[in-house]
């Protein structure tokens, strides 16, 4: 694929230079390996701590590694070039390290069984939701970094990352005027554009951010389609995000950033070809594609007060409304899901000078969800189901630096999970009912 792409930064009260970077996955690994290199700095596990010292897996992707990598146009892309990580394709979410994040039950039994998957996304301290997840796009446009962690973080992170976690951070408003955009084209009718702006809106009190980042393309294989309301010609994604950066004269040491997110992805399920290969076409409507159409909003607050120089306290709450809709072949698999989710965070962090720091909180996060579904076509009928879930975690970490070379770490986390997912489907001989109900709990 050929793509051209033009990036513009315009500081506004000084200027800027730029050097050029190596791929994320190399340049992460680059420095990880190198004394040279600055030390990088892990956010993921919630106290900032060098890569070094800590005992995950973690590629970390800086904005310089994405600003100089046009073809990190999503997480997904982005994915594809980390080290152990393969993406998956359909209904599938990435592998790490083998292990399939998609969880036990995928497309159908998934959808029929619900939806538990293996690794945790989180944007801008948002969990997404499995359908923004598997089957959405999330950018990276005016991302300040990325963690992929490819290792167990059911310790930190509760419940659906017992493959590992990705975070996403968004740049933070500044208290001085600057606009960045972007524009891609490439074969294909690839096309992207992105913009972001900052700048104060109360001198060194009040500041904002707004970004967009808009792309379509266009499919190489030429597929047959035969499904309503949807095509199988292209994939397009949108995101719109505002953040406002409150740090008030009056409370020095408080710092409460907020961020709404308003996205849109369409695609299909996958792309396919048969032969000739060559003749990039797919003559034949395939049952199993499909068209996902979501769209999500979500409102996320971060919180931070220093109540004084060794203990500060961090909270953050999300809440995010996404409708997530596929399109297929009639009687074959046409869904609806409306979800909420609902997150709380709070956390102390003790530093205690360089010997020994403390961090306990608590984390509750709860998702619902209503779902239907037409499967006529393979005989089931119609369903319709009622989905929650509810999480509580209490987690504390203890650190000692025994000796100049020696840090001791202990963590624990005492986490409790509920399913309840309740519904039928209806068919036209019999009724096919379901109903689970369970708790489950564990320290870790």
């Amino acid at each position: 694929m050929l793509t051209i792409g033009l990036l513009a930064t315009l500081p506004l009260l000084a200027t800027a230079s730029q050097t050029a970077a190596p791929r994320p996955a190399a340049a992460a690994a680059a420095a990880a390996a190198s004394d040279a290199q600055p030390e990088v700095i892990v956010l993921g596990e919630r106290t900032p701590r060098a890569l070094r010292g800590t005992a995950s897996s973690v590629v970390v992707v800086t904005a310089a590694d994405l600003e100089s990598w046009s073809a990190a146009e999503s997480v997904d892309a982005l994915l594809a070039a980390v080290p152990n990580l393969q993406v998956g394709s359909g209904g599938e979410g990435i592998a790490i390290r083998g292990q399939d994040s998609t969880g036990v039950l995928r497309d159908l039994s998934a959808f029929l069984g619900g939806t538990r998957p293996r690794a945790t996304l989180q944007l801008d301290g948002r969990p997404l939701s499995y359908f923004e997840y598997v089957f959405g796009t999330t950018s990276v446009w005016d991302a300040a970094r990325v963690e992929v962690f490819r290792s167990p973080q059911t310790t930190t992170q509760g419940r659906n990352s017992i493959a590992g976690a990705i975070f996403v951070e968004t740049e933070v408003p500044l208290h001085q005027w600057q606009a960045r955009g972007r524009l891609l084209a490439g074969d294909w009718d690839a096309r992207q554009a992105s913009l972001s702006v900052t700048g104060p809106i109360v001198d060194e009190q009040l500041a904002f951010r707004a970004s967009a980042d808009l792309r379509r393309k266009r499919y190489s294989s030429t597929m047959a389609d035969g499904i309503p309301e949807a095509g199988l010609d292209h994939e397009s994604a949108g995101v719109a995000r505002l953040k406002l950066l409150a740090e008030p004269a009056a409370l020095p040491d408080l710092r409460i950033e907020a961020t709404y997110v308003h996205g849109r992805s369409e695609a299909a399920q996958f792309e396919a070809v048969q032969a000739p290969f060559e003749a990039r076409r797919f003559s034949q409507p395939e049952r199993t594609n499909g068209v996902y159409r979501i769209a999500a909003d979500s409102l996320t607050a971060r919180a931070q007060w220093a109540v004084s120089e060794e203990l500060v306290w961090r909270t953050t709450i999300s809440h995010g409304d996404v409708l997530s809709r596929r399109f297929g072949h009639p009687g074959l698999g046409f869904t609806r899901v409306s979800l909420r989710d609902s997150s709380l965070e709070s956390l102390l962090d003790w530093q205690a000078g360089s010997a020994l720091s403390l961090l306990a909180g608590v984390h509750r996060l709860q998702t619902r969800q209503r779902q239907s579904i037409d499967v006529t076509g393979l005989g089931l009928g119609r369903g319709e189901f009622s989905d929650r879930q509810d999480s509580l975690g209490i987690f504390g970490e203890a650190r000692w630096r025994v000796a100049p070379d020696w840090m001791v770490t202990f963590g624990l986390r005492y986490q409790q999970d509920r399913q309840d997912r309740e519904g039928a489907l209806l068919r036209p001989i019999a009724t096919l009912p379901l109903a689970y109900d369970r708790s489950f709990d564990a320290s870790l």
